[in-house]
């Protein structure tokens, strides 16, 4: 192991990659050994540079969401203890089953979404981040229905929403940290 704070030496692609969406190279992205690997590659004076995993899931999503115009926006979901204890919503399957039982009773059921887990730095209760699908007035009754369960916002997406739900698929451990659906 790395002594604390140091990087560990990048794992190279199975073959070379290109800034150029390739389905072939997405589908290994999201294979376990890949979250596990990828978190970045070190850019020009320490800044965090995107990495050929995370572009080439930004391009995956960008083609499947918010197409013909459809609103989009970034959704954080953060659970109190209270509901998230009594819900088990300390593992990323049980926050995914909650985030999709949220969309469906805000009428969003059948809305193209990506969503991401991860924890808190000081809580057991984990919380997600999203993209979906949603105009303002959805996104109204959405945040309604979240009330229940603790905090949310729900701001038009931007380019750095889409990169950043990416990043969060791929530094997962768990493959239920992560769930999408396009629409139809």
């Amino acid at each position: 192991d790395a002594p604390q704070g140091a990087r560990r030496p990048a794992v190279e692609a199975p073959r070379p990659v290109s800034v150029t969406f390739d389905p072939d190279y997405a589908a290994w992205a999201v294979s376990e050994g890949a979250r596990k690997r990828y978190q970045g590659l070190a850019g020009v004076e320490g800044r965090q540079q995107e990495d050929p995993v995370t572009l080439a899931w930004v391009e995956l999503v960008r083609q499947n969401l918010a197409r013909d115009g459809q609103p989009l926006v970034f959704f954080t979901g953060t659970y109190s203890d209270e509901y998230g204890m009594s819900h088990g919503l300390m593992l990323p399957r049980n926050v995914q089953a909650d985030f999709k039982r949220a969309l469906k009773a805000a009428g969003l059921g059948d809305a193209g979404f990506i969503c991401s887990v991860e924890p808190h730095r000081l809580r057991s209760v984990l919380h997600c981040h999203a993209l979906i699908e949603a105009t303002p007035a959805e996104v109204a009754v959405l945040e309604h229905v979240w009330q229940e369960r603790g905090w949310c916002s729900a701001p038009a997406c931007t380019d750095g929403g889409f990169s950043y739900c990416c990043k969060y698929a791929l530094k997962s451990s768990t493959p239920d940290s992560f769930d999408w659906k396009w629409s139809a």
